[in-house]
């Protein structure tokens, strides 16, 4: 049995949904399982670590998927636009965000990194798999009568 069981889909689309929406129950599964894991060991400072990463990463992840979705339609340009600009507010934003994150010690550090660290490979690895295991057609296929003949316009 192939492991990596092809499904034909016909609209471009739709990989990109399918990986967003694997993306998104594999970090909620990752979150639950950081958070049985970190709060044991590192108590309340452990959760928000776990919560923190998770969130962080994900979020920051699952925006470039979402521009691209945003963007199919329109031109290779403007879809390169929107992904190097959320790329750019991303970078801004991650920057802020740790700035402020830094002083405070409401989390463990160890583990914001560690649960980020994860959370990344997790949402890589599963988007990864969804576009390998997709077979989307580059072209459109003449249309054809039901005996098999092209039908010309």
């Amino acid at each position: 049995m192939n492991p990596l069981k092809q499904t034909v889909v016909a609209n471009p689309s739709d990989v990109l949904r399918r990986a967003l929406v694997q993306s998104a129950v594999m970090l909620g599964a990752l979150v639950v399982v950081a958070v049985a894991v970190a709060w044991p060991v590192a108590g309340t400072p452990g959760l928000w670590g776990a919560v923190l990463g998770a969130g962080i990463a994900g979020v920051f992840l699952l925006i470039t998927t979402i521009a691209v979705l945003a963007t199919m339609k329109a031109s290779p340009a403007a879809t390169l636009g929107a992904v190097m600009g959320s790329w750019l507010v991303k970078m801004v934003a991650i920057f802020v965000v740790l700035l402020a994150l830094r002083p405070l010690d409401f989390y463990s550090k160890p583990t914001l990194f560690i649960v980020t660290a994860l959370s990344i490979v997790v949402v890589l690895v599963t988007e990864s798999l969804a576009v390998i295991k997709s077979k989307a057609p580059y072209v459109e296929p003449a249309p054809r009568t039901p005996s098999g003949q092209q039908i010309e316009d």
